[in-house]
């Protein structure tokens, strides 16, 4: 629980924090605007609650970074590398609901933020930085749901997939996957809770403008998720993906 963490920890917890911001705007603005990014930028531009190619919230978080830091790659690389700065402090919340100590924290948040992956995603203004920050913020709420017994956390669950939804579809694997195993576990009773269905309920609020807008475009991500099939995905072989 947040409380059991100590001030050494919170202070530990902010330096890496710090170094972690501090890797990405000092150097986010040393390379060209990567070519995805001139299209979340565009979306920005042209707010909608749906886009071809992604959700609506790509598109809401470049038109915020625009407004208060301006027309920059600083501006357009910011909330991603904000995202992987609170993504330690949410590191450091599991690690100790886990029962991890003051080493164990450095440790894993030594890991993330050394990690080539994260360093990449979160130079870039995509969605996958906020898929990666929601899927985390998801397994926060996981821990505390199982640890704590306490169904309230559906709701906030809940909520994340349906916002992260909103950021990228891929969430909804993690959502339902989550749900299916926690019926071969003792924990399933978790799920016969009125905040189970409140937060299914909640979370579908969250979504309903991209379905509606899905639904009055010929549901446009699934004709670019056709089209991304065979021009693209018709390159990769399925060994292949696995090898790499």
């Amino acid at each position: 629980m947040i409380a059991s963490i100590s001030k050494k920890e919170w202070i530990i917890i902010a330096y890496m924090v710090l170094i972690k911001l501090l890797m990405h705007f000092l150097t986010n603005t040393n390379y060209d605007i990567h070519r995805d990014t001139f299209l979340y930028y565009s979306l920005g531009q042209n707010l909608d609650w749906g886009y071809a190619s992604v959700p609506p919230l790509i598109g809401l978080i470049a038109k915020i970074s625009t407004l208060f830091f301006g027309h920059s790659a600083f501006a357009l690389n910011f909330f991603p590398a904000l995202a992987g700065g609170i993504s330690i402090v949410l590191i450091s919340l599991i690690i100790k609901e886990l029962g991890g100590n003051i080493f164990a924290i450095i440790i894993t948040s030594l890991a993330f933020i050394l990690s080539p992956s994260y360093l990449r995603s979160n130079s870039l203004m995509q969605p996958v930085a906020f898929d990666q920050f929601f899927w985390l913020l998801s397994a926060y709420f996981i821990v505390k749901l199982i640890s704590t017994s306490q169904t309230k956390y559906w709701l906030f669950l809940m909520s994340v997939w349906a916002i992260g939804f909103m950021n990228k579809y891929l969430i909804a694997v993690f959502a339902v996957s989550f749900i299916l195993a926690l019926l071969f576990t003792r924990h399933r009773k978790l799920i016969l809770s009125r905040h189970f269905l409140f937060g299914i309920l909640l979370g579908f609020i969250i979504v309903l403008p991209n379905i509606i807008w899905q639904y009055n475009h010929n549901w446009a991500a699934f004709h670019h998720l056709s089209e991304l099939s065979k021009s693209q995905l018709v390159n990769v072989s399925a060994i292949g993906f696995l090898v790499d």
